[in-house]
């Protein structure tokens, strides 16, 4: 069974877990959960991985208020809100996920396999159930497949392996996400999957996935239209990730990089 474990920051120690059963099996049977972001309050939020082979899309969204907080079901449905058909990568949901916010300002984040986006915000205070807005983009399909993250504002970037770095500019009431900035391949690896950013100190962090060897590589995004590299930090292991899965993310002074089969680094 999946279990949802708590790593210290700091030691790498295990510190255990955190109660999981699936509420509802639906999506893809091998991931009922798949992906695992912290929003600003310390809320924790776990998302299930859909698939687009099912008659109808399932994306479930897990919520626990802190770690020693109990599982609750907050979203279980299509984030397309009907925009996709199950035969077509849109289907997909859950590759990647991301958050800000706290509370009724929660904001989270996800890109299908396709061209579509979805932002999930809490119905009220009581942060019990989340709606999804569906966000047609100007992207091509699957390239935001492995990665999004909040930019600044109405701002997020994405990001496939194998395809340039965007990042679009959002309007939830509109249902649009456009690409304001396309860095292609001379600028920017095409094989970094993975992705996060650090707004604050205009620091974009990717993991580089290739045959040969995989790379944690540091960018400075002061200038959206051209980042800078700054610093990189290969894996030790070389286990094959054709998928280019694993997550990035930033907290308490360290960054984190997670490649799938190949560990985690601090």
């Amino acid at each position: 069974a999946p279990t949802l474990n708590i790593i210290d920051g700091i030691t790498g120690a295990d510190l255990g877990a955190l109660p999981f059963e699936p509420q509802i099996l639906a999506g893809n049977t091998s991931f009922y959960l798949n992906k695992v972001v912290v929003a600003e309050d310390g809320a924790i939020y776990v998302g299930n991985l859909s698939s687009a082979s099912t008659a109808t899309i399932q994306f479930v969204l897990y919520r626990y208020e802190s770690e020693t907080g109990e599982q609750t079901l907050v979203y279980f449905g299509d984030p397309s809100n009907g925009a996709a058909t199950s035969s077509q990568v849109n289907g997909r949901w859950g590759d990647n996920l991301t958050v800000r916010g706290s509370g009724t300002n929660t904001q989270i984040l996800l890109a299908s396999q396709g061209t579509l986006a979805a932002i999930l915000t809490p119905n009220s205070e009581a942060m019990a159930a989340f709606s999804a807005q569906t966000l047609a983009t100007d992207a091509s399909s699957a390239s935001m497949a492995d990665s999004v993250s909040f930019g600044t504002g109405d701002t997020f970037w994405a990001k496939g392996n194998g395809f340039a770095l965007r990042l679009l500019s959002f309007d939830t009431n509109a249902g649009t996400a456009t690409a304001v900035q396309t860095i292609g391949s001379s600028t920017f690896p095409s094989q970094i999957g993975p992705i996060a950013v650090i707004n604050s100190s205009n620091l974009l962090a990717g993991i580089e996935i290739s045959p040969d060897e995989d790379f944690v590589k540091l960018y400075d995004i002061s200038d959206p239209s051209l980042p800078v590299f700054l610093d990189r930090e290969n894996y030790h292991t070389n286990v094959s990730n054709s998928r280019a899965d694993g997550a990035v993310c930033y907290g308490g002074g360290n960054l984190y990089a997670l490649n799938s089969d190949n560990g985690l680094m601090a």
